[in-house]
């Protein structure tokens, strides 16, 4: 992997005990495929469930496609091992549209409020020290549940320039800019996407310095166009942010099928950094001419 492995989630580390469970079924396939003296058969099981441990035991693989698959060959292969093949395609059909369902998250846009105290997580407080060395203020934080068993604390800090501002979680963080409407977010994490307001310049797992140098970048791109970035307000960011945080969340619960379709085919790998590709310049360009979103 070319960009540093971002923290593990609780959903990542729940794959481990899963993948124990791999290794032992893909031996016990393996073994009874041998029995009944197919050993290619038992060669490619092995080797499957082989590559798929040690992946996800040395370099967290976030792709949650390639566990979707894993579980689907293994059920077609269980099938042709009992001789009805059309019943294991159907049970690997009925497992992944089972793992699809739950990838779809839905959070409450209400439920995001003003943070008073530190940060819950040491990482986040790692990430808050390394935008202050870089220039950034700290301005105030927002909160909100992702889930259940854990509160997500988003740390926001100003650069000095007041173009740009930071915000910062245990795994996730990003620096922005506004222009009127419309927001540039440079992220070290790309799983969810974005309103058509928000033009995303994807790094993943970069750390805040990397963050910040692609983010000048973006931002000498967009000048080159004749469009430059409002001055941030520190008295408004948190105001502002959090509806931005609100007009997320909103998109996403809009379209949350499709949003877990997108989890198991992107991976996580989001749009890319912004430079002088065509690709690049048709992002742009559908960003520039994004409407504001309805009030």
């Amino acid at each position: 992997m070319g960009r540093p492995r971002l923290p593990l989630r609780d959903s990542e580390r729940a794959l481990y005990p899963f993948a124990a469970i791999v290794a032992v079924l893909g031996v016990a396939v393996a073994i009874l495929a041998l029995s009944a003296g197919r050993v290619t058969l038992a060669a490619l099981v092995l080797g499957i469930a082989a590559t798929y441990v040690v992946a996800i035991w040395s370099i967290r693989l976030r792709t949650p496609w390639l566990t979707a698959l894993l579980v689907a060959a293994a059920a077609c292969a269980l099938g042709f091992l009992a001789g009805h093949v059309v019943i294991g395609v159907v049970i690997a059909a009925l497992l992944v549209a089972w793992m699809a369902r739950g990838a779809v998250v839905r959070l409450d846009a209400d439920a995001i409020g003003t943070h008073s105290g530190e940060p819950l997580d040491p990482l986040s407080a790692a990430h808050v020290a390394a935008f202050r060395s870089l220039g950034f203020e700290l301005v105030g934080a927002l909160s909100f549940q992702q889930s259940k068993r854990k509160e997500i604390i988003a740390t926001v800090m100003i650069g000095a320039q007041r173009d740009r501002y930071a915000v910062a979680t245990d795994l996730v963080m990003t620096v922005q800019s506004v222009f009127g409407h419309r927001f540039l977010t440079t992220r070290n994490s790309a799983v969810g996407t974005l309103p058509p307001e928000v033009l995303a310049n994807d790094l993943r797992g970069a750390d805040p310095s990397e963050l910040c140098e692609a983010h000048e970048s973006a931002l000498a791109l967009l000048r080159a166009r004749g469009v430059e970035p409002d001055t941030v307000r520190p008295d408004e960011l948190l105001a502002s942010h959090m509806a931005l945080e609100r007009r997320a969340m909103e998109w996403l619960n809009s379209r949350a099928r499709r949003q877990a379709v997108e989890t198991f085919t992107r991976s996580g790998r989001g749009e890319g950094a912004l430079d002088e590709s065509s690709s690049s310049r048709r992002r742009i360009d559908a960003w520039l001419g994004a409407a504001a979103p309805a009030s």
